[in-house]
């Protein structure tokens, strides 16, 4: 199952993650758990072989719990191909909801956790507007309202607390 190959082999060992120039991270507050796992480290890496998947997958996945539900947000860091994030996020969750479906002991987890996505983007790279409004529309359509954005800060965490309390 891909929590244990998350616990074992993706785990970062910090609460920030930078690639190609573009970060992300989450200002831990006192109460809250905020976990980073690396998903997507290239075409062998353990959570794809895990997950018998050969699609398309997000960089990361930020696991948030504090009081409320448990939040599992899928992020991309790009510095541009905006689009083609949108894709990766879709099929990661997509992903990860087959493989609960595998087993009747894993069905109440994708219940009890709230999927949330962003796309981190590099700030000095502008992203056109209409390219915009079809990620927005996309990626409403796939996680819902306020569980999606597209932000070019690196603290993501105002927006994983939000609507979780």
């Amino acid at each position: 199952m891909p929590f244990n190959t998350l616990l074992t082999r993706c785990l970062l060992q910090s609460n920030s993650f930078t690639e190609n120039g573009v970060q992300v991270s989450v200002r831990r507050e006192s109460d809250e758990v905020v976990l980073f796992f690396r998903l997507d480290s290239g075409p062998e890496s353990p959570f794809r072989r895990d997950l018998e998947h050969n699609g398309r997958l997000c960089d990361l996945a930020v696991f948030y719990k504090s009081g409320g539900p448990a939040v599992l947000c899928l992020v991309e860091l790009k510095s541009g191909g905006y689009e083609d994030a949108a894709d990766q996020l879709i099929e990661t969750k997509r992903a990860l909801l087959r493989e609960f479906g595998r087993d009747p002991r894993k069905r109440s987890i994708d219940m009890n956790i709230v999927f949330k996505c962003c796309i981190v983007r590099h700030s000095s790279v502008p992203i056109d507007k209409r390219v915009l409004d079809k990620i927005n529309k996309r990626l409403k359509e796939e996680f819902g309202d306020g569980r999606w954005m597209v932000l070019s800060k690196k603290d993501i965490g105002e927006f994983l607390r939000a609507g979780t309390s």
